[in-house]
């Protein structure tokens, strides 16, 4: 019962490897700081990490009480990491620069066999590896479910790892395709048929050339589908 709880916990909350030596200059406030700061980032919760610092250039003034920690410009804390540490209880207060690296153990796919721009990716044609996620700067495919409804949109070669940048929302409706356009206003629906001018997904608007040569716009529903709301 205990290891089951224990389980639990870790699974709602980030966990940080053991960490190297501290280099000098690194103070052991600093580090405890930078440490919290990492398990409070959204983006390594529920997540295995470790970091190491980088080495400074001088050593960092003594700081009263905590330093506040700052990670500008940047949504992830992984990979090579630029913080801004201030300790406005100092005196006089100050503000420093200090780089380390923050390594994330996750799952990640890869790709079984070459797949074609287009292909939607099938769990055989997946290989499941274990390692350090963030040496990628793209997001990374970590599960099948993060793939559903979405197609390649580039070629991809056996072996490589699969980015969900590689990816788009599967494409319904083609080009030239017929298609049947729904206009629907107050009080009324009306049906006509036309060609689609450009590829559309699910959601996104499309322009169609009816039999009759108008050219209507409204959103893929569904393979083959268009619908307009008239105001």
């Amino acid at each position: 019962m205990k290891h089951g709880w224990m389980a639990a916990l870790l699974g709602m909350c980030s966990v940080a490897l053991p960490a190297q030596p501290l280099p000098a200059g690194i103070t052991s406030q600093a580090d405890t700081a930078v440490r919290e700061f990492l398990h409070q980032h959204p983006s390594l919760r529920q997540r295995a990490f470790q970091y190491q610092w980088k080495p400074l250039a001088q050593r960092l003034p003594a700081c009263p009480q905590a330093p506040a920690v700052e990670l500008p410009r940047k949504e992830r804390a992984w990979g090579a990491l630029t913080l801004r540490l201030a300790c406005d209880s100092a005196s006089p207060p100050w503000s420093r620069a200090v780089a380390l690296n923050v390594q994330v153990t996750g799952r990640y796919a890869v790709a079984r066999r070459a797949l074609r721009p287009g292909s939607v990716v099938q769990a055989d044609d997946l290989e499941w590896r274990e390692g350090d996620v963030a040496r990628w700067s793209d997001p990374l495919a970590e599960e099948l479910q993060s793939l559903e409804g979405l197609e390649l949109f580039r070629a991809v070669a056996a072996g490589s790892v699969l980015r969900l940048n590689d990816f788009r929302a599967v494409t319904v409706i083609r080009s030239g395709d017929l298609v049947s356009l729904s206009l629907k206003g107050q009080g009324f629906e009306m049906i006509t048929t036309g060609y689609a001018l450009a590829d559309a997904a699910i959601g996104v608007t499309v322009r169609v050339r009816t039999l009759e040569g108008k050219i209507l716009q409204g959103k893929a529903v569904s393979p083959g589908k268009v619908e307009a709301v008239l105001d």
